[in-house]
């Protein structure tokens, strides 16, 4: 009896395991409906193991909290000179202007969690 698993990271690449060896497979979409998918092996040199993997996901966090941040401390730090400059160039009110900032920070946050926190946290409770 085999042990197999798929891990699909966004519809674009699978770790596919058996009996504990892992293979980075490519999905591509052929025809014009895109409904058909060829899968195929990947080198062995893309991500060799899941530590690879945690690694990639766990500066992707990195990264992007870092932008988070120096948004938010400009943000902070340049308020009216940003929210003067951006109501001047799409011409909205100040407070239009607020609201779309709270939004982006909110949104930016949440797709952090999701696209990258999460898959790292998943992947450091695989190799725990």
């Amino acid at each position: 009896m085999s042990n197999e698993t798929f891990i699909i990271f966004y519809t674009l690449r699978a770790v596919y395991v058996k009996n504990n060896k892992h293979q980075v497979l490519n999905i591509e979409r052929l025809g014009q409906n895109g409904l058909c998918l060829q899968i195929r092996a990947l080198g062995d040199d893309c991500v060799d193991n899941l530590s690879q993997l945690t690694a990639f996901f766990g500066w992707m966090v990195v990264i992007n909290l870092l932008f988070l941040t120096a948004f938010t401390l400009a943000l902070v730090l340049f308020r009216r000179v940003f929210i003067a400059m951006h109501a001047y160039w799409f011409h909205l009110l100040e407070s239009d202007v607020l609201l779309i900032y709270a939004k982006f920070l909110t949104y930016y946050k949440l797709l952090l969690v999701v696209l990258f926190v999460t898959p790292y946290l998943a992947l450091k409770l695989v190799t725990i």
